[in-house]
């Protein structure tokens, strides 16, 4: 948590900064009678007013932010001009539909980030509710503007097309956003945004107490077909060195677990279940060790199978675990080792290699359908 309080204290000034200005628009826009900036300036406002006091400081993503700021800047510039003003107008529009469906994916997210693997199972279903919940608000907001615009101008001329128009802007917005994040939602933007926000807040969510809570639920039911332990990532505890070893070790786990049924890794739990915590001192850092496994998984595995991966750290203390969440993939898996290939496939508690007929009739039962496809293209 040392690093997060640290981005907090750095960010409190612009925050403050930021605070003052959704205030000011907030007051602008009650005295210039502009309801909907006044419905998105005073949110943005207490957002603020809350990263800042709620438990010493959340951290919030700067391009929430941005979005925020660029959406109460544009809806003010919009109700001043004329010719422009409906070009800007959609443009605000557009901001506010990706601006909510950013923040729905943040909801959502809070909510399930304690069930493994949720978000590789149903990238959809995670990108539809962040959608939803991003034409929901953005239609409550319009709407009660356009009642308070009725109550005191009545009725303009247009209106329901207008509001059809402004609907359709969000929908552009929010549907790029849901799209971006379907398609890439662990890397880039979203590495920076979701990912991030959710890491910094963890504790302050919950959600740190959630996964620990559900590894110890794992450790209890013991290693299976779907359950392995692993003390170590790259040092021998015998000898205290780096050896190549102990990542085979776990690499071949993970490949066997994506030929299988799938299943969850635990690096830093011995086979009786007791949290030794992963080798995190061979590293130089949190960061450099999560990089070190997306290094391993893309080189010896492939990075055509990282969406069927997730992995992340679980702190119990002064260890932690690393747990490793694989999915059953659509296409036969090797661990490659030089020129060598091998593939695992589990055995029980156990990882296993199949050669010769064995893979043949292994890889014919249970990838047919993809061998055939790519026979077929071969052809």
């Amino acid at each position: 948590m040392m690093e997060a309080d640290g981005l907090i204290r750095r960010d409190r000034v612009a925050y403050y900064i930021l605070l003052v200005i959704a205030a000011a628009f907030a007051v602008v826009s009650l005295c210039t009678e502009e309801c909907e900036s006044f419905l998105i300036a005073l949110p943005t406002a207490i957002v603020l007013a809350a990263a800042l006091i709620y438990r010493g400081g959340m951290y919030l993503p700067p391009l929430l932010v941005i979005l925020m700021s660029a959406m109460m800047l544009l809806l003010q510039i919009a109700k001043y001009g004329e010719r422009e003003g409906f070009v800007i107008d959609t443009a605000a529009n557009v901001v506010m539909g990706a601006f909510f469906d950013l923040v729905g994916l943040l909801m959502v997210y809070s909510m399930l980030k304690s069930s493994p693997g949720f978000d590789s199972d149903r990238p959809f279903f995670v990108a539809f509710c962040a959608a939803c919940i991003a034409f929901t608000m953005s239609t409550a907001i319009m709407s009660i503007d356009r009642a308070v615009d009725h109550v005191v101008d009545g009725a303009p001329e247009g209106e329901v097309i207008g509001f059809s128009a402004d609907l359709a802007a969000v929908a552009v917005g929010s549907t790029l956003v849901s799209l971006l994040f379907y398609l890439n939602r662990h890397n880039g933007l979203f590495a920076h945004t979701v990912d991030k926000f959710l890491k910094q807040n963890a504790d302050r969510l919950g959600i740190s107490e959630r996964e620990r809570e559900t590894v110890r639920e794992e450790i209890r039911g013991g290693e299976s077909s779907r359950m392995e332990f692993k003390s170590t990532l790259r040092t021998n505890l015998q000898t205290g060195e780096r050896d190549p070893r102990m990542e085979k070790a776990v690499l071949k786990t993970v490949v066997a677990f994506l030929n299988s049924k799938g299943g969850t890794l635990l690096i830093g739990v011995a086979d009786d279940g007791a949290i030794t915590g992963i080798d995190l001192q061979s590293f130089e850092s949190r960061d450099k060790l999560n990089l070190h496994m997306n290094n391993l998984l893309t080189s010896q595995i492939g990075s055509e199978f990282l969406p069927y991966i997730s992995y992340g750290l679980v702190d119990f203390g002064d260890r932690s675990v690393m747990r490793v969440v694989c999915r059953r993939s659509e296409v036969p898996a090797f661990l490659v080792e030089g020129k060598e290939k091998t593939f695992y496939v589990r055995s029980g508690p156990s990882s296993i290699s199949l050669r010769g007929m064995e893979l043949l009739y292994y890889a014919n039962h249970n990838f047919g359908r993809f061998l055939r496809r790519r026979g077929d293209a071969d052809r």
